[in-house]
């Protein structure tokens, strides 16, 4: 999946990878789409714990600004990873079923609930309007998510990825009242 994406894994080629033989590899996953899912939450999992730490004990805009920016830096500290986890939440096909679609779910829910936390308490402190927490993270999820995928066009738009995250979140702040320096 790491060297040729989705559609590179096979079950035959997991098991020759793996050397093992096709039919043990069905002792532990129903399929593809098991595996798919099963390394999808390993790889959400490495994320969500890599946001923790990064946002650690920060409370409020502080939590927010250092969340911000941990789906680019998991890129390049857990490259792998990274990718595992970016091929199959970026793919527009439904590759999972709704069991398995629930454990990668429930697998982020961690890291959504920090940066939740991390907007309500900015919010309770003045730093941002009021607004509703829960569209708040998941707009600030997308944004991270969204600006990572323009690294493929930054060499001809002149315009650094992280440059673009940093002022969509800054554009998403200030629309929620951010009055201090964004």
């Amino acid at each position: 999946m790491i060297e040729g994406g989705l559609d590179a894994l096979t079950m035959p080629g997991l098991a020759d990878r793996a050397d093992t033989a096709v039919g043990s590899l069905y002792r532990y996953f129903t399929g593809k789409d098991a595996v798919i899912a099963a390394l999808q939450v390993r790889a959400v999992s490495a994320f969500v714990e890599h946001l923790l730490t990064e946002v650690g004990e920060h409370s409020g805009m502080e939590a927010v600004r250092a969340a911000s920016g941990t789906w680019a830096s998991f890129r390049s500290h857990q490259p792998a990873q990274f990718g595992l986890a970016d091929q199959s939440l970026s793919d527009p096909r439904v590759l999972l079923d709704d069991a398995q679609d629930a454990e990668v779910a429930e697998a982020l829910r961690p890291a959504l609930e920090r940066v939740h936390r991390a907007i309500e308490e900015a919010t309770q402190s003045g730093e941002l309007e009021p607004g509703d927490a829960v569209m708040r993270t998941h707009a600030l999820w997308a944004a991270m998510h969204g600006a990572e995928h323009f690294r493929k066009r930054e060499r001809r738009s002149g315009i650094a990825a992280d440059e673009l995250r940093q002022s969509l979140v800054d554009a998403i702040l200030r629309g929620w009242g951010l009055k201090s320096a964004v």
